[in-house]
């Protein structure tokens, strides 16, 4: 067909439209290889970490290919409706130079704590509350405390305002959180993958379109620019709820 322009360009959408396929599938392969990392089978950290490295290098040649393409047909990586591009060789490139950083630096500094038997992601300190201690926990000026049993945390929260509150619950490192509004107190079930919750609790109604907003928090919350699943939600701006059970006594 190299003399019948219009058949260059589907087999070219056909291409382009195998790369978006792919990538696709590896953001949920590597998503899933992270998850390893979670576990205490040190022997298999290794193994997920090559892999997670073999997807990257992957990616920064699909996206080398997809602004050749995108350079000979400019229909690619528009969006009808939304009525502009969802990617272009401009971002594409950027896309490559965050991947190039992923090996130069992430790769290389998960590698070496590895090697020093360490767990290979850095935990900073967080706040920690033991859920069932009864201890009323101030924030700004408002007060609030935890119980957990049979898979449900309940949480109350005291505003001499009566304000609105918000809670993220993070069930699982690496997952969005649960985000959920109420006043007084609130019962929510969770399926935690371990003992400790990611968790933040924001007096105010969150509202990402005020132009100056004000939150207290448990953690400091600034609402970020929204992001797909993690909407308005920081994960850096968390800390942590320890599940102790209720005594039986």
């Amino acid at each position: 067909f190299s003399d019948n322009p219009e058949r260059l360009k589907d087999i070219s959408l056909v291409e382009a439209i195998g790369i978006l396929i792919e990538s696709g599938y590896n953001i949920l392969q590597f998503y899933s290889l992270r998850e390893i990392f979670l576990s205490s089978d040190s022997d298999s950290w290794n193994d997920a970490l090559s892999r997670m490295e073999d997807i990257v290098h992957g990616e920064i040649g699909r996206s080398d290919r997809m602004i050749e393409l995108c350079s000979t047909d400019s229909r690619f990586g528009f969006h009808s409706e939304g009525e502009g591009y969802k990617f272009f060789p401009a971002k594409l490139q950027w896309r490559i130079e965050q991947l190039h950083n992923l090996l130069g630096k992430d790769f290389p500094a998960v590698k070496a704590r590895m090697e020093q038997k360490q767990n290979p992601f850095v935990e900073g300190k967080v706040k920690t509350y033991v859920c069932n201690s009864g201890k009323q926990e101030k924030s700004g000026n408002f007060f609030w405390s935890a119980d957990y049993a049979e898979g449900k945390l309940q949480i109350f929260a005291d505003d001499p305002e009566d304000n609105e509150f918000t809670v993220f619950v993070e069930e699982k490192p690496f997952f969005p959180p649960r985000k959920i509004a109420f006043r007084k107190q609130v019962k929510i079930p969770v399926a935690p993958s371990g003992d400790t919750v990611g968790f933040n609790i924001v007096s105010g109604t969150i509202d990402p379109n005020h132009p100056d907003p004000e939150y207290i928090g448990w953690e400091t919350f600034e609402p970020l620019k929204i992001r797909l699943n993690l909407g308005i939600y920081d994960p850096a701006a968390k800390g942590k709820l320890i599940l102790t059970k209720l005594s039986s006594a």
